[in-house]
């Protein structure tokens, strides 16, 4: 696997990935295309409301390229609080290689990230890849749970890998 490079996502390069959202177990576990599309359309930290108490401070959606292929998608709202939420998809067809562990690894590495304490996302538990991957990652599960049934998974930025 060649080295991975983040780059803003935008419409331009939304239309390389829109055919990984009829993906059955990407629909299903992430959303169809509606999530893409809102995913484009949130350009402010005010075009949302405050999560748990927290006010959202900045947005970045990026689409992960190995080489010149986009191989997933991330998507972090941040909180003034050092904490964010994010959700990944991985492109369908590069499933089960690695590549969802090494787009977690370099994502804490991006500058937008460096005062990033605490990462979060909502995990279903019937994603078994989703959950196994989150572990393998240092995600650690809470045990709370949101409205659709997932389950939430906290990783914290441990001081070693500041940089």
């Amino acid at each position: 696997m060649s080295s991975l490079r983040f780059v803003p996502l935008g419409a331009d390069y939304s239309e390389l990935i829109e055919h990984w959202f009829e993906d059955a177990d990407t629909v299903r576990f992430v959303g169809g295309l509606d999530w893409l599309a809102s995913t484009l359309r949130f350009e402010r930290p005010d075009d949302t409301q405050p999560v748990d108490g927290r006010d959202p401070v900045a947005h970045h959606a990026w689409l992960a390229l190995s080489g010149e292929q986009p191989v997933a998608l991330v998507d972090v709202l941040g909180y003034g609080d050092g904490s964010a939420s994010m959700k990944m998809t991985v492109a369908p067809g590069r499933r089960k290689l690695g590549l969802g562990k090494a787009v977690l690894h370099a994502v804490w590495r991006l500058p937008e990230m460096a005062d990033i304490t605490e990462v979060f996302g909502f995990v279903d538990p019937r994603h078994h890849a989703a959950v196994r991957l989150a572990e393998a990652s240092g995600f650690v599960a809470t045990g709370e749970t949101n409205d659709q049934g997932e389950e939430l998974f906290r990783r914290q930025r441990s001081e070693s890998r500041r940089a």
